[in-house]
């Protein structure tokens, strides 16, 4: 059950991190996540990302100021998760189940998949109000293109090994 809504959470935030990464012009399959050395984006692949969308400097600063703003939060309720989640791993790691702190933190975990929810609505709806319809098609056809090559770089020519077959 941890596990599974661990997989729900960083499917809603993998449904912003191609968005920001495309506003941003960056290659996505870059990690730059907290310790990390590498840097940002270039000048040239901010431009091209631009370019690709149709969008003007000045929309590329608003996204980039959007995604900001929610990849900050968003990183704040994923530590609150995964502080929610070690809680209720403590609470099934004894044999006799506290249900009260169970509930809590079961509660505190599904508050907070809610609040991630509302950021990626709150954010999307943010896209559109800088974006016409056709630069937002452009930008999704770009998103879609860019997880497709993420996909195809992790597996190359065929699935991930599974788990061992009875």
């Amino acid at each position: 059950m941890i596990a599974r809504a661990a997989a729900g959470a960083a499917l809603a935030l993998t449904a912003l991190l191609p968005l920001h990464c495309l506003a941003q012009g960056d290659d996505p399959g870059r990690s730059r996540g907290p310790g990390s050395t590498r840097r940002g984006p270039s000048e040239e692949d901010k431009e091209r990302a631009r370019q690709k969308i149709g969008m003007t400097r000045e929309q590329q600063s608003q996204l980039e100021a959007v995604f900001d703003d929610s990849g900050k939060q968003m990183r704040a309720i994923f530590d609150g998760l995964r502080e929610r989640h070690r809680k209720l791993s403590d609470v099934y790691d004894a044999y006799d189940i506290d249900e009260g702190q169970a509930e809590i933190a079961r509660k505190g975990v599904l508050e907070l998949r809610r609040k991630m929810l509302q950021l990626q609505a709150t954010a999307e709806k943010r896209v559109r109000k800088i974006l016409t319809r056709e630069q937002f098609e452009r930008m999704r056809a770009l998103m879609k293109e860019e997880s497709q090559k993420r996909r195809r770089a992790r597996m190359p020519g065929e699935a991930p090994p599974g788990p061992p077959r009875p």
